[in-house]
């Protein structure tokens, strides 16, 4: 998963726009359809306009396939990251992230006592965040997949 971003201005109120952003290098871009693809919705900017790999490849930029729209993030993302959980310090990122759509959801954007719970959340997401202990470990059977796959090649 890429970045989940919450944009938002502190004010007497937020104007809040979730987003979920997955980068990648514009020669990769193709991964990044393959995604929209998969999800049916968001879209990718900015788009490489010459197909040739070579000279996608000279271009030192960076597309990003973006889901922004709230409909699409309750509906799609949301419920596929609930039944795909993430590992690691993105699952923190993501629990953050689905908790301040939630309050945006639920309009706690327009109360002080909101706006400063959402800006401390927001403080402490992706390079932000100090405590790992909710972090979720990887599961055995994961390791074990990848433990088994390495070794199939190693030898």
């Amino acid at each position: 998963m890429g970045k989940p971003k919450i944009k938002g201005k502190e004010s007497s109120t937020w104007y809040l726009q979730a987003s979920l952003e997955i980068a990648q290098n514009t020669h990769d871009v193709a991964v990044l359809e393959l995604i929209q693809s998969f999800f049916g919705c968001g879209i990718i900017k900015p788009k490489r306009t010459n197909n040739e790999l070579k000279t996608a490849q000279s271009v030192r930029s960076v597309s990003r396939y973006v889901v922004s729209n709230l409909s699409d993030v309750m509906n799609v993302i949301i419920p596929f990251f609930d039944a795909h959980p993430l590992f690691t310090s993105k699952s923190l990122d993501y629990g953050d992230w689905k908790t301040l759509i939630q309050m945006k959801v639920s309009k706690e954007h327009f109360t002080e006592a909101g706006i400063k719970k959402m800006s401390q959340i927001k403080s402490q997401m992706n390079r932000g965040r100090k405590d790992f202990s909710r972090q979720k470990p990887l599961r055995r059977s994961i390791l074990t997949l990848i433990y088994r796959f390495y070794s199939k090649f190693s030898a």
